[in-house]
């Protein structure tokens, strides 16, 4: 094998690779959507999610850490349950941040780790974002999420 036919091979193999791994990236699918909630108790939440992962979600805090400026740290766990009863888990991490003038509502911001799930979401990953609102009095959030889950299988 000459010199061209080799790197005419190797260019080619090197191609079927990259389009592979292009396709892999491009099975991660963009979600985005809201959710409604209610703290059902000191560590529990239950709300309505709209948009993509269209259903319900639960979130159990596993710590709250308050800080000196008064925002708390979080560390939550999260089960969506679709309409098609498939499941994504989540481990997160939340920062609440304390709205000036109003006594118990909070920003949030949180980042969601995808760790697994079932139905089409058996062995998923990725990563999602929310912002949005909390208000102790009211015992409400209200929040937007968008990012990536990726399949697993």
């Amino acid at each position: 094998m000459n010199i061209a036919t080799m790197t005419t091979v190797l260019s080619l193999a090197l191609l079927g690779f990259s389009i592979r791994a292009e396709d892999g990236k491009s099975q991660c699918k963009s979600v985005s959507g809201t959710i409604a909630a209610t703290l059902t108790g000191e560590t529990s939440v239950m709300g309505t999610v709209r948009g993509d992962l269209q259903g319900a979600v639960t979130a159990n805090v596993v710590r709250a850490t308050p800080q000196p400026d008064g925002r708390v740290n979080l560390d939550l766990t999260h089960v969506f349950l679709t309409d098609a009863r498939d499941t994504l888990i989540t481990e997160d991490h939340a920062v609440w941040t304390p709205v000036a003038d109003r006594k118990g509502v909070f920003q949030m911001s949180t980042t969601y780790s995808i760790t697994g799930g079932s139905g089409k979401y058996d062995g998923a990953s990725g990563t999602m974002e929310n912002h949005g609102e909390v208000d102790l009095g009211r015992k409400q959030i209200t929040l937007g999420y968008s990012g990536q889950v990726c399949p697993g299988k």
